[in-house]
């Protein structure tokens, strides 16, 4: 940064958003405060203030920052009003965020980011970056660049390798029930209906973000459904 310290580099390609959730009051003035460095020609950098918990923003407030072309650190001073940011009840109340757009084509680095109330406290969590980026989180309009969807390396990377174990632990559980106690007491169809269910377990995939019920969660309801009523009308119960 610009005056030693780590800074931030946001560079081009798909957006990225580098949010911090932060308590506003209501209808306030509040003072933002940044460096910024762009790394060519022709370079904005945007902040905005909203409603957001992870994707979709409401109630935006925003500032667009258009950078001298001289590759030098540049100090912003804005003044922002909050708005209806903060206004929700204690018991709807949504997050608000500050979050920081690089909307130029080449990097830009930000630097020593705060947002002073009326009484000069800055309601920004380490905006020198000095603790590289504790307090900041990151999100993007392709959800693909924020999780994972295969769901065991998903739980890998949220849980480590003891929460993949007890995921395994659990699927190989109902894996082995499924496929081996309804035989030979229930009948073939069965049997071989609970073993695809097995299958569809074993091969689970978490789909969010592309639907509101995944592919293969509905197909894997659907099955289960069909081996309750297949057991149900033969008269055969779990053991």
């Amino acid at each position: 940064g610009p005056s030693g310290n780590p800074a931030l580099r946001l560079g081009v390609g798909q957006p990225i958003y580098i949010d911090q959730i932060i308590r506003l009051q209501p209808q306030q003035s509040y003072t933002l405060k940044l460096d910024i460095r762009p790394g060519g020609a022709d370079n904005t950098a945007t902040v905005h203030l909203c409603h957001k918990w992870q994707l979709s923003s409401y109630d935006c407030r925003q500032e667009t920052l258009r950078l001298e072309n001289n590759r030098k650190w540049q100090h912003f001073e804005r003044k922002i009003d909050s708005g209806v940011l903060g206004a929700d009840p204690w018991y709807a109340r949504r997050p608000v965020k500050l979050t920081l757009q690089n909307s130029s084509k080449s990097a830009v680095d930000f630097d020593n980011v705060q947002l002073l109330a009326s009484d000069g406290k800055d309601l920004i969590t380490n905006g020198s970056f000095t603790q590289r980026l504790d307090h900041w989180n990151f999100t993007s309009d392709n959800h693909l660049a924020w999780h994972v969807k295969a769901l065991p390396v998903a739980v890998l990377f949220d849980q480590g390798l003891l929460g993949l174990m007890a995921l395994g632990a659990v699927v190989e559980y109902h894996r082995k029930r499924e496929s081996c106690d309804a035989y030979p007491t229930a009948p073939l169809l069965i049997w071989l209906a609970r073993l695809r269910v097995s299958f569809d377990l074993r091969e689970y995939r978490l789909d969010l973000g592309d639907k509101l019920l995944p592919i293969s969660e509905a197909r894997l309801f659907q099955k289960l459904r069909l081996v309750k009523e297949l057991r149900a009308r033969n008269g055969i119960y779990a053991q």
